[in-house]
């Protein structure tokens, strides 16, 4: 692809090797496979989003000109962070994505595709049980969640030869790949609205601030870049068939959270506020999205937000309960 002006491709992934620290880095993953998904998503998407943002009759935030050039030349990279299902963003440098996370994502996508063959009458559930897996592993979490997901299936009653009827179908192959590649986009997009956003520097004024007041400022700044990111996703789908692609993308990428939450003391971070606050906030930009608009497919879109919105509060409610159980806690919700 010819490079735009935004020249996406000025920092290449071997000279990205020796920008990232080995504190936000800890093991470079040179796969050229997950490489190239990652540019396919990082750079060729965010220059095609702001290619087609040029050509529009009417230009609208967040995507604007000096969003754009604020995410001019950054690099990325894979990584293997022991312990991590997470992306982070250098400010003035670029983003390094967890290749775990990467996995996760991608097994839940088969889960959430399979999971109709499985189970027609509980979709959901062969999600659900890959989650619960995870929560359930303790602080080791080394599952490989592409075979949890088969082991799963085969448990369900699945033959070895219809899941492998299943993964080599081209037809529920490129679900898969789309919702995936949807995950991994709002991934994308919510890390480089940090830059677009300028969020370096409000992270370093927040250190200022009180010890009691900086979670709530840096929870906003994630808040944030989520609605930025849903924002762009949408304005690019409402070309098409409206259809919520950005919330399932932001719910799975909220379900690692779910994960690593089991395992902490709250189910916030400093820096992260908590699944629900996340999935209630995207819930209620998808539904605004939708208003307006009418159709049957526009009801299915509403009814399946809805209905994953309600999947996934039992998911982080299982998570409450394993981390109330670590903490001796009774009466856990």
């Amino acid at each position: 692809m010819e490079c735009l002006v935004l020249c996406m491709g000025t920092v290449s992934q071997a000279k990205a090797a020796e920008i990232f620290s080995p504190t936000v880095c800890a093991q470079r993953v040179s796969d050229s496979d997950a490489t190239a998904i990652m540019q396919a998503v990082f750079n060729d998407k965010f220059t095609e989003l702001v290619d087609s943002y040029r050509k529009a009759s009417s230009h609208s935030p967040p995507l604007t000109e000096a969003f754009v050039e604020k995410n001019r030349g950054l690099a990325f990279a894979i990584c293997d962070n022991e312990g991590s299902f997470d992306s982070t963003s250098v400010y003035g440098t670029g983003v390094v994505f967890d290749l775990k996370l990467m996995a996760l994502l991608m097994a839940q996508a088969r889960a959430l595709i399979f999971g109709a063959s499985v189970s027609p009458s509980d979709p959901l559930a062969l999600h659900d049980s890959l989650m619960s897996a995870f929560i359930d592993s303790g602080n080791d979490r080394s599952i490989n969640p592409l075979r949890q997901v088969k082991d799963d299936m085969i448990v369900a009653g699945v033959t070895e030869s219809q899941y492998s009827d299943l993964l080599n179908d081209p037809a529920t192959s490129e679900r898969v790949s789309v919702l995936f590649l949807a995950s991994l986009n709002f991934l994308s997009l919510h890390e480089r609205c940090h830059f677009g956003l300028d969020h370096g520097p409000k992270v370093a004024a927040i250190r200022n601030q009180s010890a009691d007041r900086r979670p709530s400022l840096r929870h906003q700044l994630e808040l944030d870049a989520d609605r930025c990111a849903q924002a762009i996703i949408n304005a690019d789908e409402s070309q098409f068939t409206y259809s919520p692609i950005a919330y399932f993308g932001l719910a799975m990428i909220v379900t690692t959270q779910v994960i690593v939450s089991a395992f902490a003391a709250s189910a916030e971070t400093t820096s992260h506020p908590s699944a629900r606050t996340r999935l209630d906030m995207a819930q209620s930009q998808a539904l605004q999205y939708l208003d307006g608009q009418s159709g049957p497919v526009v009801d299915v879109y509403r009814d399946t937000i809805r209905g994953f919105g309600d999947h996934m509060e039992k998911v982080a409610a299982s998570a409450d309960r394993r981390r109330a159980s670590r903490r001796g806690v009774t009466g856990a919700p």
